[in-house]
C-alpha cells in the first residue's frame, strides 16, 4: 500500500506497520520497541509513522528503514542492544537508528546504502526490469 497523504491512526503497531509497508526485514527490530518503551497511539504520516509514547516524552517517528525520537543512545542500547545509533540531524537533541534494511546516508559518504532487488528479466530483451516491471528496451 502506498503512503498516505492524510494522517491515519491505526489500532497497533503491527496494523500501522502492515498498513504502512514496512518491509518484513525490519519488523521484528521494529517490535523491539514497545517491549522497553509502552506506546499508546499509532499515526501515519507521508513520511513515517508517528508512535505516541504512553508516558508522554518525544514521539518515535519509525519509517521504512529507521527510527528516531529515542531520548539518548542509552535509550536506543536499551531497545536495540549495541547497534550503530546516531544523534539526529532534524530533532536534536534526540537519537535515531537505523533498521537492517535502510536506504540511510552512511555517516557523510554521498552514496546511499540500498537492497539488491530483482524484479524479473525481460523475456524479450534479457534486461533487468525496473520496479515497475517495465523494461527498459520495451518501453
Amino acid at each position: 500500500m502506498s503512503h498516505m497523504d492524510e494522517q491515519t491512526d491505526y489500532d497497533s503497531l503491527d496494523d500501522a506497520i502492515e498498513r504502512y509497508g514496512i518491509p518484513l526485514e525490519n519488523r521484528s527490530f521494529v517490535h523491539r520497541i514497545p517491549a522497553t518503551i509502552p506506546l499508546s497511539r499509532f499515526r501515519s504520516t507521508s513520511g513515517y509513522i508517528r508512535a505516541d509514547r504512553a508516558a508522554g516524552g518525544p514521539q518515535l517517528n519509525i519509517s521504512f528503514g529507521w527510527t528516531n525520537g529515542f531520548m539518548s543512545r542509552d535509550e536506543v542500547v536499551a531497545v536495540f542492544g549495541d547497534v550503530d545509533c546516531w544523534e539526529s540531524p532534524s530533532r536534536a537533541p534526540l537519537w535515531g537508528v537505523s533498521h537492517p534494511l535502510n536506504r540511510m546516508r552512511e555517516g557523510n559518504e554521498s552514496s546511499i546504502r540500498s537492497v539488491d532487488r530483482d524484479y524479473g528479466t525481460c523475456e524479450i530483451h534479457h534486461l533487468t526490469l525496473s520496479a515497475s516491471g517495465a523494461c527498459p528496451s520495451c518501453e
